[in-house]
Parts: C-alpha cells; sequence; structure tokens
C-alpha cells in the first residue's frame, strides 16, 4: 500500500506501490471526462454531477438558476484544471513511484481527490452509515468500496500533511 504523505525538504511526498497510481490516474482521468460533459450554466441532473455542483439555493429554483449561470463555468473549469495538474504529476511519476508536490500542486490534489471521492461515493450509496465491513460475494462492489476506503485515506493523509 502507498506510503502515507509526508512534508519533506523538497515538499510533500507520497510514495505509490504497484499500480495505485494507474488507479488513481484512471479515477482522475474519468473525473475529467465527466466535468467536461457538464453544459455551461445547465442545471445538473446526474446526481454525480449534482454532488459536485449543488444548488446554491435549495429552496428558491430561481435563485439557484442565476448563481449557477455565475459561477458553474468557472468552478467546472478549476476542477478540470485541479484534475489535469494531478494528471500531469502522476505522468511524471518516476519508476520508484515517489511524488513530490509543491504547495500548489498538493491544492489541486486535494480538490481533486475530494472530487473523485464525492463521485465515487455518489455512484456507490455511501452515507455515514456505510460501514468499513465488506460484504462476502460482491466482489466488484467490495473492490469500490475499498477504492473508496483508500482515497480517502490518501485524502486524509494529504490533510494532515499540509497542516502546519
Amino acid at each position: 500500500m502507498a506510503r502515507e504523505f509526508r512534508r519533506g525538504p523538497a515538499g510533500i511526498e507520497l510514495r505509490f506501490e504497484g499500480s495505485e497510481a494507474e488507479l488513481v490516474e484512471q479515477l482522475v482521468d474519468d473525473l475529467v471526462q465527466r466535468l467536461a460533459d457538464v453544459d455551461d450554466a445547465a442545471m445538473v441532473t446526474d446526481p454525480v454531477l449534482s454532488r459536485l455542483f449543488p444548488d446554491g439555493y435549495h429552496d428558491d429554483p430561481a435563485a439557484a438558476a442565476e448563481l449557477r449561470s455565475l459561477i458553474q463555468d468557472d468552478l467546472r473549469d478549476g476542477k478540470i484544471a485541479s484534475a489535469k495538474a494531478v494528471l500531469e504529476t502522476l505522468h511524471e511519476l518516476p519508476e520508484s513511484g515517489r511524488l513530490t508536490l509543491d504547495a500548489d500542486q498538493a491544492g489541486c490534489w486535494l480538490g481533486t481527490l475530494n472530487d473523485v471521492r464525492l463521485t465515487l461515493g455518489t455512484a456507490l450509496g455511501v452515507t455515514e452509515e456505510t460501514e468499513l465491513a465488506l460484504e462476502s460475494g460482491d466482489e466488484q462492489g467490495n473492490f469500490a468500496l475499498g477504492v473508496y476506503f483508500f482515497l480517502g485515506w490518501l485524502q486524509g493523509n494529504l490533510v494532515e500533511s499540509m497542516a502546519p
């Protein structure tokens, strides 16, 4: 398993093992593709996308639409830019699997890990009541839930390493 993020002299460091970097890369690439399909300022009806672009006003559809028209394009573009920055760092990952992030890259990683977790968690129906115990016999579901928890572990470690 990956070693946790740690603050080092050159920045925030992490070392991936095996195919973990490829998994994260695929999930981030999928996120970029999903975000690219978001229409400019259109109401988001896909449950996964509506988790990434929630209404600013739940009780006022007109105000929600107006706010969406003002911020959704920039929000989408910012999410895509952060995800592409993550992909760039993964493409430059050396054979050792050791990743070193500067402060800007770490911020991109934090936001993108959050977006990937929200995407996966919504698709899986994860709630606060979702337990760590995995169901026997559901290999695909167990793998996806395991990936969700792995991403949470990465995100939590990154937050801790960024704290002063």
